[in-house]
């Protein structure tokens, strides 16, 4: 924290030309936002698919420790989220380092697809270095693709207005994570857990593959949710108006 106020307070950002100082409601300003994501399908789009890639990764998020401690200790589910962190650390440094990837639309919905292709690989198998190489790994391309998508959204849409659009944005990513949180138990108790059960309904066929027993239901939640996510990613590079973003829409920010 104290080096992201250090950061801002010796930050300047340029001035820009206000749309006047009338009073709005918040209600008003989220139609007018809503309005503006509307009329420029290309980032309403890429708002959807931010979300559903959310919805993925919050719902197995939230599983981690139940996947780990069915087959390990608590020690190597704590050993594993450490590892992953260091993972986000380095990504975020590799981001500073390196910047952004010049295709960014292209760099997002190929670190979208690689996060979903090794969400799947972690629910595999029951094992603490499959399940800490794939979390090392997601959480180092997340600094990545979330910097792609920031830079998207903060030159493609003017200052003036960045505060109302960027708060329906959060808003709608925000919904959808508590939103996966709260289904994810029920899921994997009452659904995934019991077709991979030593005499589920899928213990002869997914069960031949990654096993059955306590913990191979959330697994298989985790291979669902990465050929979820990359289909997501799939969608998204096939709609043209989200992959010509770049290109269909004027940099906006910093225009006198």
């Amino acid at each position: 924290f104290g080096i992201g106020i250090a950061t801002l307070a010796v930050s300047r950002f340029p001035s820009y030309q206000s749309e006047g100082e009338e009073r709005r409601s918040a209600m008003k300003d989220a139609r007018f936002a809503w309005g503006f994501l509307r009329a420029r399908p290309g980032l309403f789009g890429l708002l959807w698919i931010y979300a559903g890639v959310n919805f993925m990764l919050s719902a197995t998020n939230v599983l981690i420790i139940p996947l780990v401690v069915s087959f390990a200790s608590e020690a190597a589910a704590g050993a594993i989220l450490s590892a992953a962190g260091i993972g986000a650390v380095v990504g975020s440094v590799l981001v500073g380092i390196f910047g952004v990837p010049k295709k960014l639309v292209a760099s997002i919905m190929f670190g979208i697809f690689i996060s979903g292709f090794i969400l799947s690989i972690a629910g595999v198998r029951a094992s603490l270095v499959v399940i800490g190489v794939a979390f090392v790994l997601l959480l180092l391309i997340n600094p990545i693709v979330n910097a792609a998508s920031q830079t998207i959204w903060q030159t493609k849409v003017a200052e003036g207005v960045q505060g109302r659009v960027f708060s329906l944005r959060r808003m709608i990513g925000s919904a959808i994570s508590p939103l996966a949180i709260f289904m994810a138990g029920p899921l994997t108790d009452n659904v995934f857990e019991p077709l991979l059960a030593e005499d589920g309904a899928l213990a002869g066929s997914v069960g031949s593959i990654i096993g059955t027993g306590p913990g191979r239901g959330i697994g298989f939640l985790y291979i669902v949710a990465g050929i979820g996510t990359v289909g997501l990613a799939v969608i998204g590079w096939a709609l043209p108006r989200i992959r010509n973003i770049e290109t269909e829409l004027p940099d906006e920010a910093g225009r006198e």
